[in-house]
């Protein structure tokens, strides 16, 4: 007899083709969370673990053990929730006390790592679609939301911006008596009026980022990660070379704006985001009335009146460091005065 060889059987081209795309898609699942948050600033990626933090505290309250680490780096870990849970997390942080704008930015971010978990197959198709439609507040429904709660809020965020005209600007900036502390205060207010600067980029702001023969200001931009070159007014020069004659020597960082005592006295220690932002708050209740005054108002009021003036898009964008032109137009839009034609003339 003749001994038979045995069969054997080697994948087909398509059929290796297939494999590898099946075993590509699982590894590309894995990864989903960490590949999108990979290039986003520091800043974002602790917005997301805020956010996600907070789903994971909603999830707990009705007996789901879903740990915070464990959203943020593993889709499986999103399996089973629905679109009525995510919900259920927006009506909770309303509970809860948060502003709208701080509800809204949350769960957009909870609705995208649902999204993700959706492309990753861990979510059915149909319940991502739903995900994707949970809207956040108007800020009509805000405002009616607002009105009904009784818990007090938790986020410092408010839900209306102050905005400042000339006559509040010119009695901020001239309201301050000349001591070492006014003029601190007033390089404090001048960076954020002039400039629209965050409260974190002022923060972090140190003498290494001035360049005091041309007049430029280096502001590095957390949020974007990016760095801007500004031309500072000359108002602004002038309240900086004022400030620079009474700041304190030695504080650590270089940083720019000395903290005070109770008495007013500047000392050699740097100047925090919360002491900015309180004492910006003082400023607003002494000098304007306005008992909820914050840094942002100032950087809203700066791009509102950038808007009104047709100020260009790349300008607006440069010097208040969007990344976009999103908030451009945003404010644009608000401040757009459409002329009306006269049809039954």
């Amino acid at each position: 007899m003749i001994a038979q060889k045995a069969l054997v059987v080697s994948p087909s081209s398509p059929d290796k083709m297939i494999l590898a795309g099946q075993v590509a898609n699982e590894a590309a699942a894995g990864d989903v969370f960490t590949e999108h948050l990979r290039h986003k600033s520091a800043a974002t990626r602790t917005a997301y673990a805020a956010a996600v933090g907070l789903f994971s505290q909603a999830l707990e309250e009705i007996g789901i053990d879903r740990p915070t680490d464990q959203l943020m780096t593993d889709p499986a870990a999103w399996q089973g929730v629905t679109w009525a849970m995510v919900k259920g997390y927006r009506d909770w942080l309303l509970s809860k006390g948060y502003a709208i704008g701080s509800i809204n930015q949350r769960l957009s971010i909870v609705r995208k790592m649902a999204d993700l978990a959706g492309q990753a197959g861990v979510i059915p198709e149909g319940e991502r679609l739903k995900i994707r439609g949970v809207s956040g507040y108007t800020r009509k429904a805000g405002k009616r939301a607002n009105g009904q709660r009784e818990t007090a809020r938790l986020s410092n965020q408010k839900d209306e911006n102050n905005f400042l005209s000339r006559d509040q600007v010119n009695a901020l900036l001239e309201g301050l008596p000349e001591t070492a502390q006014g003029r601190r205060d007033q390089l404090m207010l001048a960076m954020l009026i002039y400039l629209g600067m965050r409260v974190g980029e002022l923060e972090t702001l140190t003498i290494g980022q001035l360049d005091l023969v041309g007049g430029i200001i280096h502001v590095y931009r957390h949020k974007t990660d990016t760095e801007s070159q500004l031309d500072m007014p000359r108002p602004l020069r002038e309240i900086l070379r004022d400030y620079l004659e009474v700041r304190p020597e030695g504080i650590p960082g270089g940083r720019l704006l000395a903290a005070s005592l109770k008495s007013g006295e500047l000392v050699a220690r740097p100047m925090s985001k919360r002491a900015i932002q309180g004492r910006i708050q003082q400023l607003g209740a002494e000098l304007l009335g306005i008992d909820n005054l914050s840094p942002h108002d100032m950087r809203h009021s700066l791009a509102e009146t950038f808007a009104a003036h047709d100020i260009s898009e790349a300008a607006a964008m440069d010097v208040l460091g969007w990344s976009t032109s999103a908030m451009y137009h945003h404010y644009r839009k608000r401040t757009k005065v459409v002329s009306v034609p006269n049809v039954w003339a």
